[in-house]
């Protein structure tokens, strides 16, 4: 049945199915099992959101009927139905995907608006000289919506906030400590966020996109600015930019994990750049960070990072001892 063209007759359709799934009559022996077996087999066919919106409390009851089950037949055609579900949502990512928290605290809505409040201007003038502070605070907002749905100034604050990535890059000295490269790193978190939310207020919100099109058109084209900044830049501002990187990982949504996979390939290549220690250093840490945020799903990506450190950690070791 196609349950799109009917919506309301597929529903009723689900639900009978799934009564039957998770129904147990031990006094009709084999004959209910069958029974059973072949609704499992019928919900298969379904695709998983028709059966999410059909089946009240799905996943509660999808659950605790899988632990609960006995029956090898029905175990078996349950399988089949849990891979189902567990394959979409490994092409969705759905998983770990959290509603947008709304502020409700007064702290929390003065926290978002003091740094826009203080640096109101958008001026970036004071960032080399109070580089740490312009992470806190700078921000750049699109003034002015074209019919078109794109805002008039939407390219313009992208590459203000380029420019200020320079700037702030290049006058942070990290001076190869850890401590200071964490503290770093949390700082570019809110910079990353206040980056995002421009270029995604670009967008109209009358356009045919999607929030999720959106967060990942703006969260790419922040970081190939970013790759392109970092490898043209000098050794100082290079290990700051990938720290920021990583920043930018972690503000982002659990669904924009292409993003973050980029954004860790292109680290791990850093990492074993033997020649380019201040790429090394910065890289280590900003992947560490990056695995801890990757999806739950990426375990390709989580065990290249993993093993990609413990090399580069090996080697250093044995020139160490060798001196």
């Amino acid at each position: 049945m196609d349950a799109e063209a009917y919506s309301e007759a597929s529903r009723n359709v689900l639900q009978i199915l799934w009564e039957v799934a998770s129904s147990r009559h031990t006094g009709h022996g084999s004959l209910w099992a069958k029974a059973r077996t072949s609704a499992f087999e019928a919900l298969i066919h379904y695709e998983v959101p028709h059966i999410e919106k059909s089946i009240p409390d799905f996943k509660k009851r999808n659950l605790e009927l899988l632990i609960s089950e006995t029956n090898p037949g029905a175990i078996r055609t349950m399988e089949e139905f849990e891979v189902k579900i567990i394959t979409y949502e490994h092409i969705t990512r759905h998983r770990l995907i959290k509603e947008k928290k709304v502020m409700v605290n007064k702290i929390e809505k003065l926290l978002d608006v003091f740094p826009q409040a203080i640096f109101s201007s958008g001026k970036n003038s004071n960032s080399k000289v109070l580089p740490g502070a312009a992470l806190l605070c700078l921000s750049f907002t699109p003034k002015g919506v074209s019919y078109q749905g794109v805002s008039k100034g939407s390219q313009e604050v992208h590459t203000r906030y380029e420019n200020a990535v320079v700037e702030i890059a290049a006058s942070l000295q990290l001076s190869r400590n850890i401590l200071l490269a964490l503290l770093s790193l949390q700082s570019w978190k809110p910079f990353m966020q206040r980056w995002m939310r421009a270029n995604i207020s670009s967008f109209n919100a009358k356009a045919p996109t999607t929030i999720l099109d959106k967060t990942s058109k703006a969260a790419n084209a922040i970081l190939k600015s970013m790759r392109r900044i970092a490898e043209e830049s000098i050794p100082r501002s290079a290990e700051n930019i990938a720290l920021a990187i990583s920043a930018l990982c972690v503000v982002l949504p659990p669904e924009a994990h292409a993003v973050k996979s980029t954004a860790s390939t292109f680290l791990l290549n850093w990492l074993f750049q033997y020649e380019h220690e201040y790429r090394q250093w910065s890289a280590a840490i900003a992947l560490g960070l990056i695995s801890s945020c990757l999806h739950v799903t990426d375990h390709k990506q989580k065990f290249q990072n993993i093993t990609g450190l413990i090399e580069v950690y090996r080697v250093l070791v044995l020139c160490c001892l060798e001196y």
